[in-house]
């Protein structure tokens, strides 16, 4: 009967949310020298189980996304270049799990798709040449993509009362430049958080 018990509360479905700090930035082909900045994400995720120490779990999270820059504007100025995404992201991810005493290490890997659903682009310059200004990004293809996909990584610290320490890793496969943009840019994003798994 313990067996049993014991299996089937290994086997069940459970649902989580996260949320937390996201480091973001883009890696362009050409130039350009861009920096991380400090923005969030939260989001939820289900856990289904396929094995006794596997399981799928998709998920859909709202995450900042982004970087600063700067340009030179002559030889003893510069302006600053700050670019912010706000983007859905669908994850999933095949997802292994070791014991530790009674709490689990949940490690896994997969694909994620996202769809920015705003942005905007601010320079600040510093000289009558390059004068301060802001563009919303229209997502048409010619200035910024509306979608994005790439490769996730990431690893929960599960506590036994269902706490999680997470931790993910975002790298972009596509290119997010319209056709405007004589450049690739893709996405780089860490992310450190906290959550509950039930």
């Amino acid at each position: 009967m313990s067996v049993a018990v014991h299996a089937q509360y290994k086997s069940k479905i459970e649902f989580g949310v996260k949320g937390g700090l996201a480091f973001p930035t883009f890696q362009f082909a050409e130039g350009g020298n861009p920096r991380t900045y400090l923005s969030g994400f939260v989001g939820g995720f289900v856990d289904l189980p396929v094995a006794q120490y596997f399981s799928i779990q998709p998920g859909v999270s709202l995450v900042g996304k982004g970087y600063n820059d700067k340009f030179f504007e002559s030889e003893t100025s510069y302006g600053n270049l700050k670019t912010r995404l706000w983007v859905v992201e669908i994850p999933l991810h095949i997802v292994g799990k070791m014991l530790i005493g009674n709490d689990q290490l949940q490690f896994g890997a997969g694909s994620y798709i996202g769809f920015n659903l705003s942005g905007k682009q601010k320079f600040e310059g510093q000289s009558d040449d390059y004068k301060s200004g802001t563009i919303d990004f229209d997502f048409d293809g010619k200035d910024m993509k509306r979608q994005d996909y790439g490769i996730s990584l990431m690893a929960n610290y599960k506590f036994e009362n269902g706490l999680l320490v997470n931790m993910g890793y975002a790298l972009g496969l596509s290119n997010l430049y319209g056709s405007n943009i004589d450049n690739t840019a893709k996405n780089r994003v860490l992310s450190l958080g906290v959550g509950i798994q039930l």
